[in-house]
């Protein structure tokens, strides 16, 4: 990924962090994942919510924990845009 790539990506992830509350988890993967999956990230983005003290907070440790499938999907959401 060249670094005009990265650098259009990173603005547009800092742009959806800020913009989106957390809880819009349940509809990036809705339908996308495994019910059971489902269900714990979305009841992991409400922990994080609950235990951050700003959203852009929750979304950076939600980010941070995904493993690289639910981080694709989300990346996917992103920059192409909710369905």
């Amino acid at each position: 990924m060249n670094s005009q790539i990265l650098e259009i990506f990173q603005r547009k992830t800092m742009q959806f962090f800020w913009n989106e509350n957390i809880s819009i988890v349940k509809r990036i993967y809705k339908g996308k994942v495994e019910e059971y999956m489902f269900e714990h990230l979305v009841e992991k983005a409400e922990i994080y919510k609950e235990n951050s003290e700003t959203n852009l907070q929750a979304w950076f440790r939600f980010y941070f924990d995904l493993d690289s499938e639910n981080l694709e999907i989300l990346n996917n959401s992103i920059i192409n845009g909710l369905d």
